[in-house]
């Protein structure tokens, strides 16, 4: 997820729309904003509502050294050296499947649910 969307899952948490499963969890969000989608937030961690602004998160990571678009790069480059399909990483980042086969027929979610216990091992 980006860190725009982090903020908002912690501002914003709903204990309902948090599901575990078999060693992580997946957190529905279902936001868009202008292009960028996120569906689902896939977490291994728990998480509680905590008021947050963009720029602290922001800061904060900066200051640990942590710029947030490369953690987001570095979760694709880890996803595709476990063999996770493109189609799986771009749902995943909230990005739109491109091809008809993602778009209407792949259960994704499902997919991405199988691969996502791989990563967070």
């Amino acid at each position: 997820m980006r860190l725009r969307e982090a903020v908002k899952v912690l501002n914003e948490y709903d204990e309902k729309n948090n599901v575990k499963e078999d060693g992580f969890y997946v957190y529905t969000l279902n936001w868009t904003r202008g292009p960028k989608k996120v569906f689902y937030v896939f977490h291994i961690s728990s998480i509680a509502k905590t008021d947050i602004t963009y720029n602290y998160a922001k800061n904060l990571l900066h200051e640990k050294g942590i710029a947030p678009k490369y953690v987001r790069k570095f979760v694709t480059t880890k996803l595709a050296e476990l063999g996770v399909s493109a189609e799986v990483i771009d749902f995943m980042q909230g990005r739109t499947p491109s091809s008809i086969l993602g778009k209407h027929y792949l259960n994704l979610l499902a997919l991405a649910k199988k691969d996502y216990r791989r990563y967070a091992e």
